[in-house]
């Protein structure tokens, strides 16, 4: 388990499980997917990395994101390898990041960051992020 790797003894990860699984059932969205992807749900790892990386507050938030990401990529889920080619600045990657992402949301926040990494490859000149905002406007 990811706290046990940080050196977390077995009481204290024990207890953290139980807060994680509480905000779960309370409907707490990062709870959920990091008791999916720990599970081995590799869009529950592309999702919580995703979370990690946008909302995370530090850089141990990030590099957890990127394990978690890394992680759903080498398991063959396409969305996980084209965010991380994405941010590495491939524009292509963040055209078919965002319409995966406008096209599958796990909550309300998703048509609108898929709509924002779209944005980002129309404004770097890639012509289908381009024809997509173009004829997805209202």
């Amino acid at each position: 388990m990811l706290l046990n790797e940080k050196g977390i003894n077995a009481t204290t990860e024990a207890n953290g499980l139980a807060l994680i699984k509480k905000a779960a059932a309370s409907g707490y969205a990062p709870a959920k997917q990091w008791l999916s992807a720990s599970q081995g749900d590799v869009e529950a790892e592309f999702r919580l990395g995703m979370i990690l990386n946008k909302w995370g507050s530090d850089a141990f938030s990030e590099a957890t994101g990127q394990t978690w990401m890394k992680k759903a990529a080498a398991s063959g889920f396409a969305p996980a390898a084209q965010w991380l080619s994405a941010n590495r600045g491939d524009v292509a990657a963040e055209f078919r990041l965002g319409v995966f992402l406008n096209d599958n949301p796990s909550d309300a926040l998703s048509p609108v960051n898929g709509r924002a990494w779209i944005s980002n490859a129309a404004a770097s000149g890639y012509a289908p992020a381009k024809q997509w905002l173009l004829k997805n406007t209202k």
